[in-house]
């Protein structure tokens, strides 16, 4: 059939008009579809932001204000956690023992031998180590306390605050477009 007849013309052209329409319901749809995904985007954004920023700063201060108290006893359970970590237990004249963690992994540590140790109680990080007996006395190992590592937290917490209120400002102002 060609376009001479007016019959096949008329329902093509009926076709083409029909599909603009309906073109137009769908994008209305898929608008709304979009702000709303938007806007849970958004706030999923700024709750976690909220959860980072307060998880950085409460850390901070918990290690920041946690006690740094000295034991002096002999070293055991000395153990590497991963490549450069090391865990181990000292045992202070009450017989008390406590466990530190700390960053540094390789020699120094010996089984047995008493150490003068400083750490964080919040988090047991060692902070200052000295050596008093064996091989490797008068070794002396400083570390940091941890506090930095926060920091981390509130910079990515900082970031999805700002993607959030990028994306919830993106929603109002096609709000305040549409009035």
């Amino acid at each position: 059939m060609s376009c001479a007849s007016g019959k096949y013309c008329r329902r093509q052209l009926f076709r083409v008009v029909d599909h603009w329409h309906h073109s137009g319901d769908l994008r209305g749809e898929d608008q709304a579809y979009a702000e709303a995904t938007a806007l849970w985007r958004g706030w999923g954004l700024g709750l976690s932001s909220g959860a980072l920023l307060a998880f950085g700063l409460v850390s901070f201060l918990f290690i920041h204000n946690s006690p740094r108290p000295v034991v002096e006893g002999n070293l055991w359970d000395i153990r590497e956690i991963e490549e450069h970590s090391t865990r181990f237990m000292i045992t202070d004249a009450a017989g008390h023992a406590v466990l530190i963690r700390c960053g540094y992994s390789g020699p120094g540590f010996v089984e047995g031998e008493r150490a003068r140790v400083r750490y964080v109680e919040y988090n047991r990080k060692l902070v200052e180590m000295d050596m008093l007996t064996g091989s490797y006395q008068q070794w002396h190992l400083r570390e940091s306390s941890g506090e930095q590592g926060c920091w981390g937290w509130v910079a990515i917490g900082a970031v999805c605050g700002f993607f959030a209120y990028r994306q919830l400002a993106k929603i109002r102002q096609g709000q305040t477009t549409a009035l």
